[in-house]
């Protein structure tokens, strides 16, 4: 094949193959992308005669070291249509197109004539009288638009379903004959805006939505208006707005079917220069509904928003990483590059940002999994002269103790507006602003005028609480060293327990439970008022979840631990004491222990009081067990070191991310479990 016949199979974008006619290269490369079809498949669309007159093809795509397959359309010609020359088929266009345009006053009569139809039979009358020569694709769309708009008005005021007789038989008849007209006038027009019309006015059919899959008329015009659409797209006949519309058209006619979306990445490839803030909240929008060809679409809109997102507001900025959002839940997730230009222009741009446009930026924050220390500084900024929003502070807690972010500055100020404004929280902001206090563990400045606003609104609006939610206030209060005695009644009450139970999400139950041993176990170590246990503890505990990352230095920490042991000692690992709850936190990862310890019983170790006084429990804790600045163990640590020291061990802190940059120096490995343990036995005995 010759390479002026390779040019004209080439996007005209440049990186993609496209529709193709007859065939194509092997192999075409161009602006850096090799492409290569590999596959040939037909869609459901036929002309008039039965014949298939579109398909589509697979090609791959490469992009430096990144490949993916992606879906094009293949229109069947004549190989003489593939020579024909630009002058040729654009005059081939204009005569297709050609549709005199009525004008103001024609269309104000039209309209007039139009809106004194009441009924659709009214209608129907008028349609069959009009000549066919004044059937223009501007009216049949104006015609279309009335037709389904009194199916609309009857669907909403009819109360029982049509019986199907042979008057509605005849009615449907009918009505199908006259739009197969309209819609034939309208794809034969070539016209791109009237097709995109007439696409956005069947979205609107609610009549025909719950059967159009099971009626052959409406099925067939359907797909050959969206198809008529697809080519245009194709031909980069479509502004980047009116692609982002038939995107939307094809999302409802198709529902979950995706496959039509997916071929519209061409005409957004040959438009994405024209991608500007206007139109670029619009694009993003869209890419959820993207399946196999979400990839490219998102390149072109990253590459626009790099260059205008410095002419974007607040709400544009909160939209785009909403639907960035959107993308990562389905497994597309956006670049470090865009994700880092967002978190430079929320830096820039934070004092012009209003609250109401924070609180959806930092949940999509969130749930992209992203922070960065400008996004630290900024926030820092803001909470210090914003302080009205009760659901910017709880998003911005929600923030901090997702990346564990310890942070002073916001927690104080968070804990200002809590005791100025609790009574008017409602329990799921309280809950949202309250547990990251004791997650990470911080105590206020003001910590008991904090406390107290938290207990008088909790205990006022108890009932309103979710059981989870209450869960959590009540453990933060325990990582807090606060024993919230007068809540157990509300607690461990019938009510409240039963309320828990009707939950139906069973992991919410779990963990809820797990959260209730643990506020059982704290109240009874540490709380003289409380008569505790109240939960009863697992007779036969089999086998509990460890982390595994554990076991990588497991082995060479306790054969640094044996040499200085000795033989009066001996080591456990991963082991469940005695009198505590089946809960991983109660797990010591490794124990010295005396050798001859009384006998493991229903899978736990049983220690005398003096033997537990001569045991040492070494905590090993990954990075996750540390805030974000790993300066501060979090709440359930520093609870689970406590409470090991109540049952009277001695306890060492292990860092996991010193020892596995150690495990190939034995020497320096063991010098670091040396000092630990000595600095463990130095604040002992200052205690």
């Amino acid at each position: 094949m010759s390479m002026g016949l390779a040019g004209q199979l080439a996007n005209r974008g440049g990186k993609y193959l496209f529709s193709a006619a007859i065939a194509s290269p092997n192999l075409c490369v161009c602006r850096g992308w090799r492409v290569r079809r590999v596959a040939t498949s037909a869609l459901v669309l036929h002309d008039d005669r039965g014949r298939e007159d579109l398909k589509h093809t697979i090609i791959l795509s490469q992009n430096g070291r990144h490949i993916q397959e992606l879906p094009v359309i293949v229109r069947k010609a004549k190989l003489g249509a593939l020579c024909e020359d630009e002058e040729s088929r654009n005059e081939g266009d204009k005569s297709t197109t050609s549709d005199t345009q009525p004008d103001e006053e024609e269309l104000k009569e039209l309209h007039g004539v139009l809106k004194s139809c009441r009924t659709l039979k009214h209608l129907l009358e008028l349609v069959w009288d009009v000549p066919a020569n004044e059937l223009t694709p501007t009216v049949s769309v104006e015609i279309l638009r009335k037709l389904i708009e009194l199916e609309n008005n009857q669907h909403y005021r009819r109360k029982t379903p049509p019986n199907g007789g042979n008057e509605d038989r005849d009615k449907n008849n009918s009505r199908d004959a006259v739009v197969c007209s309209l819609l034939e006038a309208i794809v034969a027009s070539n016209n791109p805006k009237l097709i995109l019309e007439s696409l956005k006015i069947i979205t609107r059919d609610m009549s025909r939505a719950a059967s159009r899959n099971n009626n052959s008329w409406v099925g067939y015009y359907r797909a050959r208006l969206s198809h008529e659409a697809l080519i245009l797209a194709t031909d980069s006949k479509f502004s980047i707005t009116e692609l982002c519309e038939i995107v939307h058209a094809f999302s409802y006619i198709y529902k979950d079917d995706a496959e039509l979306i997916d071929l519209l990445w061409v005409g957004f490839e040959a438009k994405a220069g024209d991608i500007d803030p206007s139109n670029i909240v619009e694009v993003f929008r869209v890419l959820p509904l993207f399946k196999k060809s979400r990839k490219v679409v998102l390149a072109d809109a990253e590459i626009a928003f790099l260059q205008v997102c410095w002419s974007l507001n607040g709400a544009a900025i909160a939209e785009i990483m909403a639907t960035l959002q959107a993308c990562k839940e389905v497994g597309q997730s956006p670049s470090d590059r865009l994700l880092a230009e967002i978190s430079h222009w929320i830096a820039t741009n934070i004092d012009a940002v209003s609250e109401e446009e924070l609180v959806d930026i930092v949940a999509a924050l969130c749930g992209l999994d992203y922070n960065s220390p400008r996004i630290v500084q900024s926030l820092e900024k803001y909470v210090k002269t914003h302080n009205k929003s009760p659901e910017l502070f709880a998003n911005i807690m929600e923030f901090c103790s997702k990346f564990r972010l310890r942070s002073p500055t916001i927690l104080e100020a968070c804990a200002n507006h809590v005791i100025n404004s609790s009574t008017i929280m409602s329990p799921v902001v309280l809950k949202s602003i309250f547990s990251p206090y004791g997650l990470l563990y911080y105590h206020p400045a003001q910590s008991d005028s904090f406390i107290d606003a938290v207990e008088k609104s909790f205990s006022e609006n108890f009932v309103r609480f979710r059981p989870e939610d209450a869960a959590d206030i009540v453990l933060a209060f325990i990582y807090l060293r606060r024993y919230p005695v007068q809540f157990v009644s509300k607690i461990f009450n019938s009510n409240f327990l039963d309320r828990l139970d009707s939950c139906q999400n069973e992991e919410t139950i779990r963990s809820t439970q797990t959260k209730l041993k643990l506020f059982d176990m704290a109240m009874t170590l540490d709380c003289e008022d409380y008569n505790g246990p109240l939960l009863p503890r697992e007779t036969n505990v089999k086998s509990m979840w460890v982390d595994k990352r554990l076991t990588k230095v497991m082995h060479t920490v306790i054969a640094s631990l044996e040499k200085s042991a000795g033989s009066r000692s001996k080591i456990s690992q991963f082991v469940l004491m005695s009198g505590t709850p089946a809960v991983s936190l109660y797990i010591v990862d490794i124990l010295l222990h005396p050798s001859s310890p009384s006998p493991q019983q229903e899978g736990r170790l049983t220690l005398t009081q003096d033997e537990r006084s001569s045991s040492i429990a070494f905590l090993i804790h990954v990075p996750e067990h540390y805030c974000a600045q790993m300066d501060h163990l979090t709440g359930p640590q520093e609870l689970r070191h406590h409470h090991f020291k109540k049952l009277g061990l001695q306890t060492v802190k292990l860092r996991y991310d010193v020892m596995t940059r150690l495990l190939s120096n034995q020497r320096s490995l063991d010098r670091y479990l040396q000092e630990s343990l000595r600095a463990a036995r130095e604040k002992k005995a200052k205690q």
